[in-house]
């Protein structure tokens, strides 16, 4: 995934970047940066709006105020999936099985809906504690632009 934005500030190797203008004409519509979550509690003039940092691995002699394109690391794409979908398949299928052997007289539906309970239980806590600890640095600039 490939992504284009302004250089705003440059601190070593982290580049703190303003995602195009697409963000600030449609509120409504989602970046990439944050689909949109931080993007709804500001205003179209705000100088914080849609900003985000990447890592200028390549060693690219950067400049405040080029435009230039990143990418998505693939590895923390796939860490990022295995975060979000492996935990709450874990607790549907643990419930599941921990249901059927601490209570053998409970039938399979009972058991495949507390699991279901506890495969959201899963997905809401998993949710709630990367909203408060995100991945960092998840973006490298690929190439400048202007």
């Amino acid at each position: 995934m490939t992504e284009t934005g302004k250089i705003k500030e440059i601190n070593g190797k982290i580049v703190t970047i303003v995602s195009d203008e697409s963000c600030k004409k449609n509120l409504e519509d989602s970046c990439f940066g944050c689909m949109s979550m931080e993007c709804k509690n500001r205003t179209a003039n705000d100088p914080l709006l849609g900003c985000f940092t990447a890592e200028n691995k390549n060693a690219l002699q950067l400049e405040k105020g080029q435009n230039i394109e990143i990418e998505a690391r693939r590895r923390a794409l796939l860490v990022q999936v295995i975060v979000a979908f492996l935990p709450p398949v874990l607790g549907f299928a643990a419930s599941y099985f921990l249901i059927r052997i601490l209570f053998p007289q409970t039938g399979k539906e009972a058991s495949a809906a507390i699991g279901i309970i506890f495969l959201f239980l899963t997905a809401f806590i998993l949710y709630h504690a990367r909203r408060k600890k995100p991945q960092k640095e998840i973006y490298i600039v690929k190439r400048i632009i202007t």
